[in-house]
């Protein structure tokens, strides 16, 4: 939802210095007579170079305080280098510097008490933020480069040069919203919560390390992702990421916009694969799901126009609308499971059905080529001995306490998946089993 409202402002700013909005010194301003006040908004020609906000105006005669910068009053203004906020401003709106990719650092006056949702999304030049001493409202503190909600210990917005300090305690979402420099990222104990994924589209991203003394979270077995421990859930991934035996679930947004992520090994500990968790990986090139998954979500694949092909296991049953929408290059899909699985009329691109073979049991060809939508393949074929099958291991999880933590090799060289041949597990209550795969 926020993201559509966003799409419609970015629309409408062609418009949005409308007839109301008045030019001061190459600045539009919303004027606001009765309270003498003035609002930066957008420029129609979009704002570039070194911009320094005036602390007032006058128009007609009449003086105007300046005293807040307005919704996507700077956005997807890519030639913007510099802007100077003078200390009468006291809110900056949402959405207000969105995609300046040529903003290198802000500074934010000790009078502003109101950020918006998204303010700095997509600041990927983004090197330096400084919350000037005296803010009531907001910090920078141990020079951490980021902005901090003071009363809450909130981290709203990030750039590349970050480092969290062991203060904060919730990580609000989108706050490295296409932070396309972050490289590395360290998770102090003291964060308890994160909201979503704060690092979708942080495309560089290839280290995530949580405090092995953090009691929400943790990065087990040097996953290079972060994991409610709790529940066992990934929540946030990177183009580094392995995911442990141990995970039970990928969730929402986990590794969205992770366009640098060629491949991922999904163990057969997953049960679930959340909404969105692989959108727009745009050089993920095929992916096999294990046969532990019951149900892939809406828009779990969306994007992912560099997927050739795809293996479903006979333990999926539900595979949501858009779950593989605009992934225009699917060549081949490889479905084993002998009870038709249920799908939306667009969880596949429309052109797939022309384009793409789908593999199915040879007992149940004729069964999907008379159930809706997948009745539309024209080329359903049985499947064969040489077809990809889904990986991980089957049968491992005794209850739902007991989940496997290692994979080891008959010469005890840790694997992220099973090989074919005597694999011995290491379970987490600390048994072992040993298991062979054909």
């Amino acid at each position: 939802m926020k993201q559509t409202f966003l799409a419609i402002l970015l629309m409408l700013l062609p418009m949005m210095a409308s007839a109301d909005a008045v030019e001061i010194g190459g600045i539009w301003y919303n004027l606001i007579p009765k309270a003498k006040e003035a609002e930066v908004t957008s420029n129609p020609n979009k704002y570039s170079g070194d911009i320094v906000i005036p602390p007032s105006v006058t128009y007609n005669g009449q003086p105007y305080s300046v005293t807040s910068i307005g919704h996507v009053a700077f956005a997807e203004c890519s030639g913007l280098v510099s802007v100077t906020i003078p200390n009468s401003v006291i809110s900056i709106g949402d959405w207000a510097f969105y995609e300046c990719s040529g903003l290198t650092s802000i500074t934010i006056p000790s009078s502003l008490t109101s950020i918006g949702i998204d303010a700095f999304s997509g600041c990927s030049g983004l090197t330096s933020i400084v919350v000037e001493s005296g803010n009531q409202k907001y910090d920078s503190r141990n020079s951490c480069n980021a902005i901090i909600e003071t009363s809450s210990n909130t981290l709203i917005s990030g750039c590349m040069n970050t480092i969290i300090p062991n203060s904060v305690t919730t990580i609000r979402s989108g706050v490295f919203n296409g932070c396309s420099g972050l490289t590395t990222i360290n998770i102090p104990n003291s964060v308890t919560s994160i909201d979503g994924n704060p690092f979708f589209g942080c495309s560089e991203l290839t280290s995530i390390i949580v405090d092995s003394d953090n009691p929400q979270y943790d990065s087990r077995n040097n996953c290079n992702a972060i994991i409610e421990t709790s529940s066992n859930s990934l929540i946030v991934g990177c183009k580094n990421t392995t995911i442990p035996n141990s995970v039970i679930s990928i969730s929402i947004d986990a590794f969205r916009g992770c366009s640098e992520l060629t491949s991922i090994t999904i163990p057969n500990s997953v049960t679930l694969i959340g909404q969105r968790a692989f959108l727009n990986c745009y050089s993920l090139t095929d992916i096999s799901i294990p046969n532990s998954v019951g149900s892939i979500e809406n828009m779990a694949f969306q994007f992912c126009s560099s997927l050739t092909s795809i293996t479903i296991p006979n333990s999926v049953t539900r595979i949501e609308d858009g779950a593989f929408l605009y992934c225009w290059n699917l060549r081949d899909i490889y479905c084993w499971s002998e009870n038709v699985p249920n799908i939306g009329e667009s969880t596949f691109e429309s052109s797939l059905y022309i384009a793409a073979t789908l593999h199915v049991p040879a007992v149940s060809v004729d069964t999907y080529k008379q159930t809706y939508p997948w009745s539309k393949y024209v080329n359903i074929v049985p499947l064969t001995d040489d077809d990809p099958k889904p990986t991980g291991m089957l049968s491992l999880k005794t209850n739902d306490n007991i989940y496997p933590v290692d994979i080891y090799s008959i010469d005890g060289k840790c694997k992220s998946q099973p090989q074919r041949g005597l694999n011995i597990i290491r379970m987490s209550d600390g048994s072992t089993k040993k298991v062979m795969i054909k």
